[in-house]
């Protein structure tokens, strides 16, 4: 019988589990980009590559160079054959630290079971499992050997307790350790038998196995399909919708406004002189004619749009202007009529009327 293996990779900081499917008669396993099942290459010192391989219903595996394998003695190997059950320990080349954990199974869950049987706990409140003759569920494949398993109910509820296996007991995937209480809809696994308990019944599938001196009865629930069961009501029909998709215009596109306020102001800030000339004062004392030439800072106002923003109805502008000057002796007033500039360093803010 063929079946789909898995590959668990592990330690302190990656856990992966990868599927090979029976019809898969190699794969090869690492950080590289020619790696099909693909590991994270920042969780590992360098590059690696395991390649697995079936020979004659054996699985090969070889790794490159820069890692070995270890089988917890003193040997590096770089290649060694697999079976079901192998721990192999990945480690690196140069230090012998180890990389990851390698574990090789059968993918017994890979097949979903039938369980149409089941045993009432409350006739029978103790079964044995294991290859011994005799047995309750006696296992007939060479994956049960050397393997006794008690499934009985007590005070404490109904407990599974494993005293010897080869590949341990399972309870809903996880491997147990001496005895666990068993809760509904629980799926117990021991080797490639498989059972679950709902109810003080344990439901289990018949492959593989032979009952001895137990009352065993069949599921009485048919449906015909396969496990899960499931009957989808034969009403619902499927109507596809023709209600035509309405796709929305998009926003029209801004436009840049041509003219605004500042813009139509410049013409007439651009127009006042750079150099003052103020008409004079007579003195007191000879009554000369005094002359003053001021020199005013030169630069360009350029205001974003944005930044004047939009004067609506009853709304004003007000511009302040501050204007540094050079030539003059002390701070002097002048009229309007004696200053013929050209302004800097506009300020523009609002005022609501």
């Amino acid at each position: 019988m063929d079946y789909q293996y898995k590959v668990i990779v592990s330690n302190r900081a990656v856990y992966k589990e990868f599927e090979i499917p029976t019809d898969m008669e190699g794969v090869r396993l690492g950080t590289t980009s020619s790696c099909e099942f693909r590991l994270n290459p920042d969780s590992f010192f360098g590059d690696i590559e395991i390649e697995f391989a079936e020979q004659k219903n054996m699985w090969n595996m070889d790794c490159s160079d820069n890692v070995y394998f270890s089988r917890g003695d003193m040997r590096k190997l770089f290649s060694t054959e697999i079976k079901h059950g192998d721990v192999i320990t990945v480690c690196y080349a140069n230090t012998g630290n180890e990389a990851f954990e390698l574990r090789f199974m059968i993918d017994f869950e890979a097949r979903v079971p039938n369980y149409n049987w089941y045993i009432d706990l409350e006739e029978t409140q103790k079964i044995t499992i294991g290859d011994q003759t005799g047995s309750n569920i006696e296992l007939e494949s060479d994956f049960g050997k050397n393997t006794l398993v008690l499934i009985e109910k007590t005070s404490k509820g109904v407990l599974v307790t494993e005293k010897a296996s080869q590949l341990g007991v399972n309870v809903n995937g996880k491997k147990i350790t001496g005895s666990e209480t068993l809760k509904d809809c629980d799926f117990v696994a021991v080797a490639d038998f498989f059972g679950y308990y709902r109810e003080n019944r344990l439901y289990f599938c018949h492959s593989n196995i032979r009952t001895n001196g137990i009352a065993k009865y069949t599921d009485p629930l048919k449906t015909g399909t396969t496990y899960p069961k499931f009957v989808r009501n034969t009403r619902i029909k499927v109507k596809r919708d023709e209600v035509p998709i309405k796709v929305l215009d998009p926003a029209t596109i801004p436009v840049k406004p041509e003219l605004n306020i500042v813009t139509s102001l410049m013409p007439a800030i651009a127009m006042f002189a750079l150099v003052v000339v103020l008409r004079g004062v007579m003195s007191t004392t000879g009554g000369a004619f005094v002359l003053f030439s001021i020199q005013f800072a030169k630069t360009t106002i350029d205001f974003d749009e944005e930044f004047m923003g939009v004067l609506c109805d009853n709304e004003g502008l007000l511009v302040h202007l501050n204007i540094p000057v050079r030539g003059l002796e002390g701070n002097r007033t002048f009229t309007e009529k004696e200053l013929e500039v050209q302004f800097a360093d506009v300020r523009v803010t609002y005022a609501n009327k």
